[in-house]
């Protein structure tokens, strides 16, 4: 009985529409190339913070609608910037926060939601931010099953306003992940993303 509640538990937090409070962190590397540095690479690594908050409108259990919020804040530590041919600092802080805020409705094993996202101006150094606000569309598609998980989060930004010379922000990020449920609560998946 307990491997299948560990199951469920496990097809939950696979689901961005679950009733379950989650709080995810991802580290990453990069290695910074090209033409602006010879030699090896440069090396940056960042955490991104993404709490998941489903939040009940009207109804009750598999009749549920739901507010889905996942902010995403991006704090990074020793970032490669570049300050000429060959010569580069390495910062860290936090970097610009996104808000997408879905209303997603009971649909059994589909996976579905659909609100606007939000962009806040939170970075920390001009490097690692737009300074400047922002607004879009996001949404959740997907389906699932006991076996697994097929999901894809699409996110569009349009810039309203800010400082600085940047031009106004237009760029989508788009999450999609397949996570395979294995017996004992354990998964296997992917879940790349494209900016």
């Amino acid at each position: 009985r307990q491997s299948e509640d560990l199951q469920e538990v496990n097809r939950k937090l696979s689901n961005p529409v679950s009733d379950v409070w989650a709080l995810f962190t991802e580290f990453d590397l990069s290695f910074s190339g090209g033409d602006v540095n010879r030699g090896s690479d440069e090396v940056g690594g960042r955490m991104l913070f993404q709490p998941i908050m489903p939040i009940p409108l009207y109804g009750e259990g598999k009749d549920e609608w739901k507010v889905i919020t996942r902010p995403t804040l991006p704090i990074l530590f020793s970032q490669p910037v570049p300050t000429g041919f060959d010569q580069f600092t390495h910062l860290g802080g936090l970097g610009d926060l996104q808000l997408p805020t879905l209303i997603a409705p009971p649909t059994g094993k589909l996976i579905f939601g659909l609100g606007p996202d939000w962009l806040f101006p939170t970075a920390t150094r001009a490097e690692f931010g737009r300074q400047q606000w922002g607004v879009g569309p996001s949404g959740v598609l997907g389906y699932v099953t006991k076996e697994f998980t097929a999901v894809v989060l699409p996110q569009y930004y349009f810039g309203i306003g800010g400082w600085g010379d940047k031009p106004d922000a237009s760029y989508l990020n788009l999450l999609y992940a397949f996570i395979y449920h294995l017996p004992g609560g354990w998964d296997i998946g992917t879940n790349p993303s494209i900016t």
